[in-house]
């Protein structure tokens, strides 16, 4: 099941202190990023200071994010295999190139592609299945629901991760101004599947079992990665590299099937 990135969102922003950078979605501030960065977007980081300034966030922080960074690093998220910190697309795109830029938009293109003009006034209480995009003109933020008596949005904003009001945006963030958010889109299911189809299962290992046996699991899917073979894999995934004839099987295949980095092969229960 995907990873409920409603709860992901506010683990993160009660956790700690994540600075707003143009252009990123939950890598480790860095010098080599921050320079990289700055050329992508000159008049940005000439005229928005982050915490501390942006070279203050540089080996302080974990991780840093702009407002549709936030969202896309929240569904690219993998505790294991993307952590916050080290955040990327991997080889997704070398295993459906159109697919490698579906997420590569504005705060404006997902408002457009999402049909983000539902009023606020309907919006509905986010779910697992159905997290909830909230939208102004240039901006975005994840709803989260009532959170301590009050309708609330997490959004990444200059100059930190912040947590603010539905219907009183400005005055609860400390800032003058009428902003407001102006309409609400569910995040398209594609997003919020991402890691789950990429990388297999977000979820928490599951409980011990009682004494009398192991607990079963279910088939899970495994992306393929940089230096992986057919025993390397059964020996990380299935307890022992002697089992990589059964795994090839299983998907179908010979042992001299070749794989590659982003392929996506099954992983039998145990």
């Amino acid at each position: 099941m995907p990873t409920d990135i409603t709860k992901l969102a506010l683990e993160w922003y009660n956790s700690g202190t994540y600075p707003y950078w143009w252009g990123t979605f939950g890598q480790k501030p860095a010098a080599a990023l921050l320079s990289q960065k700055k050329g992508q977007y000159p008049k940005q980081y000439r005229d928005i200071q982050s915490l501390d300034g942006y070279t203050g966030a540089i080996g302080k922080y974990p991780a840093v994010f702009d407002c549709v960074g936030f969202i896309r690093a929240l569904c690219l998220y993998h505790p294991a295999r993307n952590p916050l910190g080290t955040i990327a697309f991997k080889d997704y795109g070398k295993k459906n190139a159109t697919d490698s830029q579906f997420m590569d938009i504005g705060a404006d293109m997902a408002r457009a592609l999402w049909g983000g003009k539902n009023p606020i006034s309907a919006i509905p209480e986010p779910t697992p299945a159905k997290p909830v995009a909230v939208f102004m003109n240039g901006h975005i933020g994840l709803y989260i629901g009532t959170h301590q008596g009050k309708k609330r949005v997490i959004e990444a904003t200059p100059p930190k991760l912040a947590m603010s009001e539905l219907l009183n945006r400005n005055a609860s963030l400390g800032r003058p101004g009428t902003s407001r958010w102006e309409g609400w889109a569910y995040v398209p299911q594609k997003w919020i599947a991402w890691a789950d189809s990429y990388f297999g299962t977000t979820s928490a290992p599951a409980r011990e079992t009682p004494a009398q046996g192991p607990a079963e699991t279910r088939e899970r899917v495994y992306a393929v990665q940089p230096g992986d073979s057919w025993w390397k894999i059964a020996a990380e995934q299935m307890g022992g590299g002697a089992k990589y004839e059964a795994l090839a099987a299983y998907n179908g295949k010979k042992i001299t099937s070749l794989i590659r980095p982003g392929d996506i092969i099954k992983i039998p229960g145990m």
